[in-house]
């Protein structure tokens, strides 16, 4: 196995960043940017799964991308051209990060965990609707709620920052429509980007609440509380474990990435539910890592083996496999999913679905299932590359396809006038019906 481990983060994916970025001081000479055209396409080419690079004559696109390469009068077309030529592959986290890229930047700078206002919003109907509140949050403090529709953010339209987003698209992958996932998945990261910055600077909101006024507020980003390690070449990233019981007794645990961090407080807060009569674990927002870890979570949740599914590699195979560990939780599994669930979380989800231990509540998720790794470019800037294929226990692959929720959670406005979390409580009353009042206590 190589001296990486598996990676299936997708952190703000497709360069959405790239118009809140400075440009560089000074641009690339001819000579650099073919130094750094051959890095990419070799790199791509040595480290891709298939040596038959998913059936794409990875030669003829050098041939046709180079001259492209030689002539570009700016870095900025250069590397869209870069992002051109690896999207030919058809394949998510094939990424290039110019040196000013957020990703790029932040690397350099050390982290991306910096300030939040503390909510997550998504859209919805071609609408932006604040899905959650993190509880004491500027956002919270301030009154926002779930259901609240975004206007604006700083002065600028929300339609205006969807068809920038749209358009960055088509600029950059001109042949490719954007599907409605990843126009979902892209919007969550893009409002990500807008609403979270440095600590202690201002973002300016404009919505329109649950009884329909129409408010103005400005919200300082307060620091993120907890970040994780940096791992290889990913910087710190905000770290989220929540851990709690519900109405009757109902265990509840999310948490937002598959990384070392997450292990043994994960490992903890199963133990301690481990009585409850049913658990339900939030995948949403989880942005993956870690593949193999899919099996150690999931080994929490059984007390006999269940294969996870397999990762292909260029030299061969890894298995993952969870098996059963001390402490596991034996009683109903319900996983909360929706377009934020990426990755390392959408191979557990997915593989727990197919074996039957788990059953899927919410929204699909992207399909962006490839482990990947980052390499840094010459003269900065990095790549992000497929290493592996995944295939579930079945055969099955979810990369563009993602995972279907056995119970799917339409997402209204006028479902949050009931409920501050739809799906969530679409969950609470899935195993009230499916294991009446009073439910056991798991054995």
């Amino acid at each position: 196995m190589r001296s990486f481990l598996p990676l299936c983060l997708a952190v703000l994916l497709l360069g959405i960043g790239l118009w809140l970025a400075p440009r560089p001081r000074t641009e690339l000479n001819e000579q650099q940017r073919l130094e750094v055209f051959d890095f990419v396409w070799r790199t791509v080419r040595d480290s891709h799964y298939d040596p038959k690079m998913n059936g794409v004559d990875w030669q003829a696109v050098r041939q046709r991308y180079e001259p492209k390469a030689r002539a570009a009068h700016s870095d900025e077309v250069f590397y869209r051209l870069l992002n051109q030529m690896v999207s030919e592959l058809k394949q998510s986290h094939f990424v290039v990060y110019p040196p000013q890229h957020l990703i790029a930047r932040q690397h350099i700078h050390g982290g991306l965990a910096e300030g939040e206002i503390g909510i997550v919003a998504l859209l919805v109907n071609r609408q932006v609707l604040v899905t959650r509140v993190q509880e004491g949050s500027p956002a919270a403090q301030a009154g926002l709620h779930p259901g609240d529709q975004l206007l604006a953010i700083n002065d600028r339209p929300i339609p205006d920052w969807l068809n920038e987003l749209r358009n960055h698209w088509n600029l950059q992958f001109p042949n490719r429509p954007i599907s409605p996932a990843t126009e979902r998945f892209l919007t969550y990261y893009l409002l990500l980007t807008l609403l979270n910055g440095q600590a202690g600077t201002t973002v300016h909101l404009r919505y329109r609440n649950l009884a329909d006024e129409e408010r103005e507020i400005a919200l300082t980003r307060q620091p993120v509380k907890d970040t994780t390690q940096p791992l290889g070449l990913l910087p710190p990233l905000p770290l989220r474990l929540e851990s709690r019981r519900l109405n009757e007794g109902i265990g509840y645990l999310a948490f937002n990435a598959f990384l070392p961090a997450v292990m043994e407080p994960v490992r903890k807060a199963i133990h301690k539910l481990r009585d409850a009569p049913a658990l339900i674990i939030d995948l949403r927002g989880n942005i993956g890592g870690i593949g193999l870890m899919a099996g150690g979570i999931a080994g929490l949740l059984t007390d006999k083996e269940i294969p996870m599914g397999v990762i292909h590699l260029r030299e061969g195979t890894i298995p993952i496999v969870a098996y059963p560990q001390p402490g596991a939780f034996r009683g109903p599994v319900v996983i909360l999913t929706d377009e934020t669930t990426l990755s390392t979380a959408e191979i557990m989800a997915g593989a727990l679905k197919e074996s039957g231990r788990a059953v899927v509540i919410g929204r699909p998720t992207p399909g962006y299932a490839l482990p990947s790794k980052l390499v840094q470019l010459p003269y900065g800037g990095l790549l992000q590359c497929v290493v592996a294929d995944y295939r579930t226990p079945k055969g099955r692959r979810l990369e563009g396809i993602g995972v279907k929720p056995n119970i799917e959670v339409a997402l209204t406005r006028n479902a949050f006038q009931h409920t501050p979390d739809p799906i969530l409580q679409a969950a609470v009353d899935y195993l009230r019906k499916a294991f009446p009042s009073p439910m056991r206590p798991a054995p």
